[in-house]
């Protein structure tokens, strides 16, 4: 299998354990509240304890194991380059040099800032979800059913999202730092689009899948038409001048 969805497997599953955990913890956020007849209470004491949610969420995260999931990563950060250089069906190896030490760790930094970016954003959210149930006095079911989409729908969604695409960026980079430092000009470098071909591939993937090989100019080209592309499987993998002529490339 791809190193990279071992790599993204993996978090995916922590990310899933995290949310079914806050999830659970949540009710007791919410047992806080005051409710007459299932229906919140616009009251002094409500609207004080929203106001204060986003920092009760924080640390309901933060005991569910988000933190955990966010440092996990960052540590794990240079395993994704270790997988790719035990997989079988490498052509080179991600070999980098002493100076390269800033650029990986300002990545590294930047993914792990991203997960809590991701979390500010749902938190933020889900206190201005509390603060119109309390002051409409609505449910409190319907609140728990909100709060439960922003943790699964959300937050779960966009930590996934963001590890995928960040972690495929790292993987993207980390071998433009190797073909650099090995001298191979822009004009030499040479790729196969490596990744699944499946019912869930983009329009854009499943036409560069097919067409497979790419030299730099194209690689930048798809690049430039296609942009981020959240949440893609494929990477534009090196392979050596040689093997793209021995394939019938001219």
């Amino acid at each position: 299998m791809n190193p990279l969805y071992n790599h993204l497997d993996k978090y995916g599953s922590i990310i899933e354990q995290v949310v079914k955990q806050a999830n659970q913890r949540m009710q007791t956020l919410l047992a806080n509240y005051t409710v007459v007849n299932g229906r919140l209470v616009l009251s002094e004491e409500n609207v004080a304890y929203t106001m204060d949610l986003v920092d009760r969420l924080y640390s309901t995260l933060n005991e569910a194991g988000y933190g955990r999931f966010a440092e996990k990563y960052r540590n794990d950060f240079m395993n994704i380059y270790k997988e790719f250089n035990a997989a079988k069906t490498q052509t080179y190896n991600f070999n980098f040099l002493p100076k390269d030490k800033a650029v990986l760790q300002a990545i590294s930094t930047a993914n792990y800032e991203g997960l809590f970016r991701v979390e500010r954003e749902v938190a933020n959210t889900i206190q201005r979800l509390a603060t119109d149930y309390v002051l409409t006095e609505r449910p409190i079911a319907d609140l728990a059913n909100e709060l439960r989409e922003q943790l699964e729908g959300r937050l779960q969604r966009y930590a996934k999202t963001h590890v995928e695409t960040s972690t495929r960026q790292a993987i993207q980079k980390g071998q433009d730092l190797v073909l650099d430092n090995e001298g191979i000009e822009p004009k030499d470098r040479y790729y196969e689009y490596v990744g699944p071909l499946d019912g869930i591939t983009r329009e854009e993937c499943v036409e560069a899948v097919t067409q497979r090989y790419f030299t730099e100019e194209e690689r930048l080209d798809f690049e430039s038409e296609y942009g981020v592309r959240y949440n893609c499987r494929h990477v534009f993998q090196y392979i050596p001048k040689a093997v793209y002529y021995k394939v019938g490339k001219k």
